[in-house]
């Protein structure tokens, strides 16, 4: 069967210039021609509102479950998982209780107040004294129909603290201990005017729950009573606002950081009307599921959802695919993706410390790789941690790059010395298998006199299922790079002309991609495998660690003297032309040192090597081979000599057209 062959481009007729970012976004048009981009998703978790159970256990360290399933939910939601962590704070092997609750894969498809239950085994064990743990789920979404309200605290010293304002049944005068009502959407201003006695004694803070105060004891406010949609502190003079999002019904409390013996003022918050409510959504089929919001002169990233195999545990794959002011684009592949952007979504969170691990019902950052350190990603910090993993300057400039420190697998080069030029995106998918598709970047109205001059970043992801690679326990988040050594005239390199296939067989860096699919095939070392494909029609006869195509020289080639014939005029004897051997080359396996071998490129890319009777032959980029009527090629990319005795000769990768 053909392939389909697609180009897109942008800097049409060399109209002006091209950048970086606006070369990722040809590739998502790319991916979108080639039906790459996975599903959107909605109803994404992104916090805890409440929760109940957890039980205490015996041990002497703090003790942290990375990423904790639900066995069961009250509505429809699936894929999220909660960071539970239990704090021993003695170190003398007393009760661990549960210090800190965030979410860590977001899921799809929750309501806001539906509550999941997490088993007592995944968090220490019943034999050890954990129970179960019911959370109660904030979505991502926006609620219409919302109001605005005010409520304002006065008060000095160790008086009990004083409010006043407007909730949704009218206005309360001054007065200690007042309750206040609202309902998820609305606008909460809060207004702290009052007086600080000492110091921090006027840190005004939203908690989950109030602390028995008792007469003469001066009790400071816990993190894990923190509000994490809030932020942490308001404090004298200053005035912020609370949005409740979706699932963040229930009942809070204002107090004081230090205070004794005072009253609280209580704000119930109640349900939104579902009508009122809409998820948002992200990703979609034609688009990248997440980008970089924001300019960024050193870097900018770009994530695609690709569905491998989605009745698969972990058959979803999110390539993280940037640059880092470069000619390179890179990727790093994940198990999980947390794609809200908690700079505009939540900015009272988006604060130094609010999303540390410690604090219950956040998220950590936002815009980050999920799952588990160790297995899925390289750095724990990466999902704690304050600031914008994919956005914030400080892990971006020229010494860190925050999750992007790896650079682990190279996916192409662009060509950024030629921004004036148009650039192009071909675009070949198999016939014969849909989900097998290869990209190249290519310079068309830029001159050139061999292949390399204008068509360079020729790679493909790892989009297949095999009987080797489980894929509920593993994740293919891997790519091939298909390499060819720059044409031209070789004969001072002492060297043929070659094609290499360079297949990354991890996701990451070693310390972190234990669950990369591929990693079955490293040990310890070598994340990477090359197969080199030499043109053993070359005079050169290839490296001796490469790949060996087979051919036998025709009577025409000034080859068949030396390699079909006994060469002695005195010792006549020779090989007929007729049994001369140029085979197209088919069936090429994923790499040829993985055994067994988990993917074979479909038989509509193939390798061809040729031996053309002229010097300086300009091979490009979209040329024609022709072995038949019935069987026609295109070129993708290649590797010649421009002169290798008096002839153009070297080996092609191409795609069947016909």
């Amino acid at each position: 069967m053909a392939v389909t062959i697609n180009t897109v481009g942008i800097n049409t007729a060399d109209a002006g210039t091209w950048t970086r970012d606006e070369c990722l976004d040809l590739l998502g048009i790319g991916l979108s021609v080639a039906q790459m981009h996975g599903s959107s998703a909605s109803g994404l978790a992104v916090g805890v509102s409440t929760y109940v159970g957890g039980g205490v256990i015996i041990d002497s360290a703090d003790t942290y479950y990375q990423d904790v399933k639900p066995i069961s939910t009250t509505g429809i939601g699936t894929g999220a998982s909660f960071w539970i962590t239990r704090d021993n704070t003695t170190n003398n092997n007393e009760s661990i209780h549960i210090d800190g609750i965030s979410v860590n894969r977001p899921g799809y498809g929750y309501t806001g107040g539906e509550v999941v239950t997490l088993s007592a085994e995944d968090i220490g064990g019943s034999v050890n004294g954990a129970t179960n743990l019911e959370l109660t789920i904030v979505i991502d979404g926006d609620i219409s129909g919302g109001t605005g309200y005010a409520v304002t605290f006065t008060g000095t010293g160790s008086t009990s603290i004083q409010s006043r304002g407007y909730d949704k049944n009218g206005y309360q005068s001054i007065g200690t201990d007042r309750t206040y009502t609202f309902t998820e959407g609305d606008i909460i201003t809060f207004n702290n005017d009052t007086v600080n006695e000492y110091s921090s004694y006027d840190y005004m803070y939203l908690v989950t729950y109030a602390v028995d105060r008792e007469t003469t004891t001066t009790t400071s406010v816990g993190t894990s009573q923190y509000v994490w949609s809030f932020g942490s502190t308001f404090v004298s003079g200053v005035t912020t606002s609370w949005t409740p999002s979706p699932g963040e019904a229930g009942t809070y409390f204002v107090t004081r950081r230090y205070s004794e013996n005072e009253d609280t003022t209580t704000i119930i918050v109640d349900p939104a009307n579902s009508v009122n409510i809409s998820p948002v959504s992200y990703g979609s089929t034609t688009d990248w599921f997440d980008r970089n919001p924001e300019a960024d002169t050193d870097s900018s990233g770009r994530v695609l959802k690709l569905e491998v195999d989605t009745t698969k545990e972990f058959g979803t794959t999110y390539h993280m695919i940037y640059h880092t002011n470069g000619s390179e684009l890179y990727t790093n592949g994940y198990t999980g993706w947390f794609p809200i952007d908690t700079k505009t979504r939540y900015p009272a969170y988006y604060q130094d410390g609010m999303s540390d691990r410690f604090y219950k019902g956040g998220h950590g950052h936002g815009k980050r790789w999920a799952g588990s350190y160790g297995l899925d990603g390289g750095d724990y910090s990466d999902i704690y941690n304050y600031h914008e993993s994919m956005l914030n300057n400080s892990y971006m400039d020229s010494s860190s790059y925050g999750m992007r420190h790896t650079n682990y697998q190279t996916l192409c080069s662009i060509p950024t010395s030629y921004t004036s030029y148009e650039l192009n995106l071909k675009v070949y998918k198999s016939g014969i298998d849909p989900n097998f598709v290869v990209f190249a970047w290519k310079l068309p109205t830029l001159s050139s006199s061999v292949i390399s001059d204008n068509t360079s970043g020729v790679f493909f992801f790892h989009n297949f299922t095999s009987s080797i690679l489980d894929l509920d326990h593993y994740n293919l988040g891997t790519i091939t790079r298909v390499d060819a050594y720059a044409s031209s005239n070789l004969s001072g390199d002492s060297l043929a002309p070659k094609i290499d296939f360079y297949t990354y067989l991890s996701n990451l860096d070693s310390g972190g991609a234990k669950r990369s699919a591929m990693r079955g095939y490293t040990g310890d070392q070598n994340f990477y495998e090359n197969t080199s494909y030499d043109a053993t029609i070359h005079s050169e006869g290839g490296d001796l660690a490469s790949m060996k195509t087979y051919y036998r020289p025709d009577s025409s080639d000034e080859r068949y003297t030396t390699r079909m014939t006994t060469g002695n005029n005195n010792y006549k004897g020779e090989i007929p032309s007729s049994a001369s051997v140029n085979n197209v080359i088919k069936g090429l396996p994923l790499g040829a040192k993985l055994v067994p071998c988990p993917y074979y490129l479909p038989d509509d890319f193939v390798l061809i090597q040729f031996d053309y009777n002229a010097v300086s032959a300009n091979i490009q980029n979209g040329d024609t081979v022709t072995v038949s009527g019935s069987e026609v090629y295109e070129v993708i990319t290649g590797s010649y000599d421009t002169n290798d005795q008096s002839t153009t000769k070297g080996i092609l990768f191409c795609a069947r057209t016909v």
